[in-house]
């Protein structure tokens, strides 16, 4: 099930105050979970015209995605939106104490860096010299 969170227009829809706990969370999500999908545009800000950005980020917990746009952030910190208070509490029941988030999230940078990390520790590469091949 997909569920998209943060895709706004011209106007707010909700607004609110957001725990800083849960804006910790979507900041590293927003950074951890990007999804690289090409080049598909840069979006302005509706609201003030003045903030540019791209892409998205998912966030995927018990069968649910999450899809956010990159600029949710923006929106929360600058233009006071709120997102649904299902998304606040499914992020406020997954963030540890130890400020890191349980997900099973497999896509995006960070991921992509971890498995080539992975690869490479478990790789053993006997290199010779040169002059040894002939």
């Amino acid at each position: 099930m997909t569920r998209s969170v943060g895709w706004l227009g011209a106007t707010v829809p909700t607004s609110g105050l957001v725990d800083p706990g849960i804006l910790a969370a979507l900041r590293h999500y927003a950074s951890w979970a990007r999804v690289e999908d090409g080049w598909i545009g840069v979006h302005t800000c509706e609201i003030c015209n003045a903030f540019c950005s791209n892409g998205e980020f998912w966030i995927i917990w018990s069968g649910i995605r999450y899809v956010l746009p990159q600029m949710t952030l923006h929106y929360i910190t600058e233009h006071g939106y709120k997102p649904p208070e299902q998304f606040l509490k499914h992020v406020h029941e997954k963030w540890t104490t130890e400020g890191i988030l349980e997900s099973e999230f497999p896509y995006g940078t960070k991921a992509q860096e971890r498995k080539l990390n992975a690869r490479k520790a478990t790789e053993r590469v006997e290199r010779k010299p040169w002059w040894r091949f002939f």
